[in-house]
């Protein structure tokens, strides 16, 4: 089988992947638009580019089959991640960037604990310390809002919401991207 030769050296794409994620929290928070605007744009614009990375032959052969089981839970995924974007959005009217930033980033706390509920997977010792320190730095953070205001809390309420409903995205991706390939599971969301 001929593996897939992309146009330019991945590292670039990496490059941009970062660049991009490191700027839209605060692009969103510069922009006046309402969370969900503001979320159907950035998933229309993921649309657009990744269209050319489907892989369209087999899509036309069939080669892909996606169950119902499928289609229903990528639907659920899809709106988990849509909750995402609109919470975490919106958490950026009210808190600082780097609060919301710093309490997104407890995502792999979340899928390590829901990975041991729903898949039964252990964490080694390093695992458990670290989600300790995760943990404690967010709840210092949100401590520091407090003494700012309620709104900066509601704010990391906001971005704590985001951040579970990515991570219940995340855990329905690693299902589902063992039966489909993972450009379509992209692309459908």
């Amino acid at each position: 089988m001929k593996e897939y030769q992309f146009p330019v050296p991945p590292i670039f794409i990496l490059l941009i992947g970062v660049i991009s994620i490191s700027f839209s929290s605060i692009f969103v928070k510069w922009s006046d638009a309402p969370a969900s605007i503001l979320g159907m744009y950035r998933l229309l614009f993921t649309v657009i580019v990744m269209l050319p990375f489907l892989p369209w032959k087999k899509i036309k052969t069939g080669a892909i089959n996606i169950q119902w089981k499928d289609w229903i839970q990528l639907l659920l995924s899809g709106i988990f991640l849509g909750f995402h974007f609109l919470f975490w959005m919106d958490s950026l009217r009210y808190t600082t960037v780097a609060s919301s930033m710093i309490i997104t980033t407890l995502e792999p706390v979340f899928v390590m604990i829901g990975a041991y509920f729903i898949f039964k997977e252990r964490t080694n010792l390093i695992g458990i310390v670290s989600i300790f320190i995760a943990v404690s730095g967010s709840i210092i953070i949100a401590w520091g809002d407090i003494n700012l205001s309620t709104k900066a809390l509601y704010g990391d309420f906001l971005s704590l919401a985001g951040t579970l409903a990515v991570a219940i995205h995340m855990l329905f991706g690693q299902v589902l991207c063992k039966k489909i390939p993972t450009s379509i599971y992209s692309f459908c969301h």
